[in-house]
């Protein structure tokens, strides 16, 4: 056996260790640029929708999965309250925003 070590070349990724919650906010940004883009623009009410709620999935996965990761730190009791707080959320935003632009 040689202790010759190893110099075969190996791909190199950028993103290589990255985990999936990085391109959940990759994501998240992505489609904010899209929807600002779409709003800004006046591309229409249809493309301006639909990239508000990809914008919107992107969120609330993120605020899942970051709830998900607290829970595993905090007792039943102290989980339950927050879901019960931080479900709404998506909802609570949407609605600021409808009432800021007038929209009864």
């Amino acid at each position: 056996m040689s202790d010759a070590v190893d110099t075969s070349p190996e791909p190199v990724s950028a993103f290589r260790g990255w985990g999936f919650d990085v391109w959940l906010w990759i994501g998240t940004i992505a489609s904010a640029v899209v929807a600002a883009w779409a709003h800004f623009t006046g591309a229409g009410d249809v493309p301006e929708f639909v990239a508000a709620l990809v914008g919107l999935a992107f969120t609330s996965t993120v605020m899942s999965r970051s709830l998900d990761q607290v829970t595993g730190r905090l007792s039943r009791n102290a989980v339950g309250l927050f879901q019960a707080v931080t479900g709404n959320v998506p909802e609570l935003v949407i609605g600021a925003f409808a009432l800021f632009n007038h929209l009864d």
